[in-house]
């Protein structure tokens, strides 16, 4: 069924992503007002893509920025993506915030939920759309769509298709505005801290293939993934540059 644009819901948009901002303008339920990012993410590319939509764009530094930014511009809903300032508790009280997290909420909370799925070598994943608490990652679910991961998968390849998700998650978000649809309160669930070092330093001797495939895969969008070799780091990003340091193997099937 076609919707008016009366029938449109009035959003913010607070992240940094120039696709998101064309997803929300795409949309036939949500009518996208403004955009809050952070400053040291602000971006030609995003400065762009909010002109061309005639949208006011803020940056803010801070907490108390973003409060005022969003408590002045009067807004009741916001759909956040890809933000990493903590909303205070002030905002919470007073806007219904939604946030997409490219993560499962039971396994991967956290900042490098995908890191993580890639790392652990787990067989999905999910987008969670969750209305923001007081909590870190908690508050009540309103959508989650999930995703397979492949050998050859990286936390950016997994991004990419989570985010393929979005626009019809957002019919879940609109239906749960206009009633029509429940959440549910999220369970409590693995805190996951940031990747270190060790997390993806290989073993030679005592990783599997499959261990040693998830921690290349993981770090392939960064420095790579670390051998020590003769007191030497060597960081490996691809197959191809562990069959350098150590030689040819069974690695190719993976």
């Amino acid at each position: 069924m076609a919707h008016s644009v009366d029938d449109r819901i009035s959003i913010v948009y607070i992240g940094n992503l120039p696709d998101m901002i064309r997803i929300l303008t795409d949309s036939k339920k949500f009518m996208i007002k403004a955009v809050v990012c952070e400053s040291k993410k602000r971006t030609l590319e995003l400065e762009d893509v909010a002109q061309k939509a005639n949208l006011s764009l803020f940056d803010v530094k801070n907490k108390a920025e973003l409060e005022s930014v969003l408590i002045k511009e009067n807004i009741s809903v916001a759909v956040m993506y890809d933000f990493g300032i903590i909303i205070p508790q002030t905002v919470i009280e007073q806007i219904n915030i939604f946030n997409f997290h490219p993560g499962s909420l039971r396994t991967n909370r956290g900042s490098s939920p995908l890191n993580w799925a890639v790392l652990l070598g787990e067989k999905t994943t999910e987008m969670s759309l969750h209305k923001i608490s007081a909590e870190i990652d908690m508050g009540e679910l309103v959508s989650t769509s999930v995703c397979y991961l492949g050998y050859k998968d990286t936390p950016g390849t997994l991004r990419k298709k989570l985010e393929q998700r979005i626009p019809d998650m957002l019919t879940d978000l609109y239906e749960y505005l206009k009633g029509n649809r429940h959440g549910k309160l999220i369970e409590e669930g693995i805190y996951r801290r940031r990747i270190e070092e060790k997390d993806y330093t290989i073993n030679p001797e005592t990783d599997t293939l499959l261990q040693v495939n998830a921690k290349i895969h993981s770090q392939a969008e960064y420095k790579g993934a670390i051998v020590e070799c003769n007191g030497e780091k060597i960081y490996i990003k691809c197959w191809g540059d562990f069959e350098k340091v150590f030689g040819s193997n069974d690695a190719a099937v993976i």
